[in-house]
């Protein structure tokens, strides 16, 4: 009797232990009637592991129904060459760099050969203008000569990029009085003290820079000062906001800013079926992945398919791209001239 109870007891913790597993090995061995996908995937993370890549990996575990690992791998140049070794699948990343490793220049001239795929571009997240507040009297740009401008970064270069080539659009940038690389919170509070006129800052950090800086604005960026940047480092990008973008009161409709694309890559050698199965995860649950983690609001049908893309796209994403309605003829000579720039 006593055998026939622990035997029960047995099967009845079994039952408990496997019924997790159930659906995550009913959805594996659906994809394993249609195509081949890896034991496992590796999300890379180019530093701290954010919500949203936690967020993203847990979805397309649970659709993909295999374990998706996300791990940290330091800079772009670390995880790319990681993604080539096998040793990472794919990563979220900046247009800067997908345009600078396709290409071998700035930071990735002296790193070999940068092979890798895009899956997808995101619409704008971190957008930035010039801040400042009521004390200084500035209008616009134009103002900027011989104030304070806190515009130099410490190890976002392309933050630098983008206000120094507005400022050279107006012929200002040796006009400024540049002060010392600061970090955001230094930034806020150096305007506060009157140490500095204008900081250069993306639109989230805000509210905390008028928690010490009451009536703080952004300066509009024409769209010519824009463009003249897009044409100096062709993967920034300008944008007219609409008005309150993201809850701020001071961003008035069609204002501009400037910024890079988010975007997606995977290692090249990832067979397309995977690639294919992780766009379609993604992109037919976007529901369901925003009211896990708001920022997945940036990934849209229409930005997905960039016709100003900077590096190729993975053949899995193009097929599903293609099916999707968004990949046409002109994606198509946008593909092979991307892919003519390694020949």
């Amino acid at each position: 009797m006593k055998k026939k109870r622990l035997w029960a007891l047995g099967l009845i913790i079994g039952v408990i232990v496997m019924l997790p597993a159930l659906p995550f090995k009913a959805v594996r061995a659906a994809h394993a009637q249609q195509g081949k996908l890896p034991d496992h995937l590796v999300l890379a993370s180019r530093g701290k592991v954010l919500p949203r890549q936690i967020a993203l990996a847990a979805h397309c575990e649970k659709h993909l129904g295999i374990p998706v690992i996300y791990s940290e791998t330091g800079g772009s140049i670390v995880t790319i060459s990681k993604m080539q070794k096998g040793k990472a699948d794919f990563c979220g990343i900046g247009d800067r760099d997908i345009y600078r490793a396709w290409r071998g220049t700035g930071e990735f001239k002296d790193a070999g050969k940068m092979d890798f795929r895009i899956m997808w571009y995101e619409e704008p997240g971190y957008m930035f203008s010039f801040v400042t507040v009521p004390r200084t009297g500035i209008k616009s740009i134009k103002d900027l000569a011989g104030k304070k401008v806190a515009f130099r970064e410490r190890r976002a270069k392309v933050v630098e990029e983008m206000a120094a080539a507005i400022l050279e659009y107006y012929g200002l940038l040796a006009k400024v009085a540049e002060v010392p690389p600061l970090t955001r919170a230094e930034k806020a509070g150096a305007l506060a003290e009157g140490r500095v006129d204008v900081t250069f800052d993306e639109s989230m950090t805000l509210p905390m820079i008028q928690q010490h800086n009451p009536g703080a604005f952004y300066l509009d960026i024409p769209r010519e000062a824009g463009e003249y940047m897009r044409k100096k480092y062709p993967y920034l990008s300008w944008h007219a906001l609409p008005a309150k973008y993201m809850g701020l009161d001071v961003i008035t409709e069609g204002m501009g800013f400037v910024t890079q694309l988010p975007i997606h890559i995977c290692r090249t050698t990832l067979n397309d079926y995977t690639v294919y199965q992780i766009v379609k995860c993604v992109y037919e649950n976007l529901d369901e992945l925003i009211a896990a983690e708001p920022y997945f609001r940036l990934k849209t049908l229409n930005a997905a398919v960039c016709p100003k893309a900077n590096a190729p796209y993975h053949p899995g994403a193009i097929r599903y791209w293609r099916d999707r309605g968004v990949w046409g003829s002109e994606m198509d000579a946008v593909q092979k001239n991307l892919l003519a720039i390694r020949k």
